[in-house]
């Protein structure tokens, strides 16, 4: 994305839904919406430092957040992401995880281990669009 102002960046595939939610609305029922494909709205706030392999939406309430992953590791965003606002298609999850898995992400975002916690909101995108 580098400077570049007003710059639109989709990756994967064309969204299927017409319908946006913002991701405060889909993280206050999360175990409601596991297995289902959503089209959320938020602000990228992270993005694995080492390939873009994955990325944190976050909401407007405080604790409002999920990892975005990319299904079938079949793309990437771009490593400069975080501060984007971004609209992600794909399914949800609420996922439990083990401390190797915790470990693996922590480096991937260059923080120590106990700030990932135990179980997360995860979306499995088909398709990504980041605005700047």
């Amino acid at each position: 994305i580098g400077d570049a102002k007003g710059q639109t960046i989709h990756r994967g595939a064309p969204f299927l839904l017409s319908e946006t939610a913002d991701l405060d609305t889909v993280m206050e029922k999360a175990v409601e919406h596991h297995d289902k494909t959503v089209k959320v709205s938020g602000e990228v706030s992270a993005v694995c430092r080492k390939k873009g392999c994955w990325m944190v939406l976050k909401g407007k309430r405080p604790g409002h957040s999920a990892r975005i992953t990319f299904a079938n590791y079949s793309f990437f965003v771009p490593l400069d992401s975080a501060g984007a606002n971004a609209t992600v298609e794909g399914r949800i999850e609420v996922k439990k995880m083990g401390d190797a898995e915790r470990k693996h992400l922590a480096d991937d975002a260059g923080k120590p281990v106990d700030s990932i916690p135990a179980q997360e909101v995860r979306l499995v995108a088909t398709a990504v669009e980041i605005r700047r």
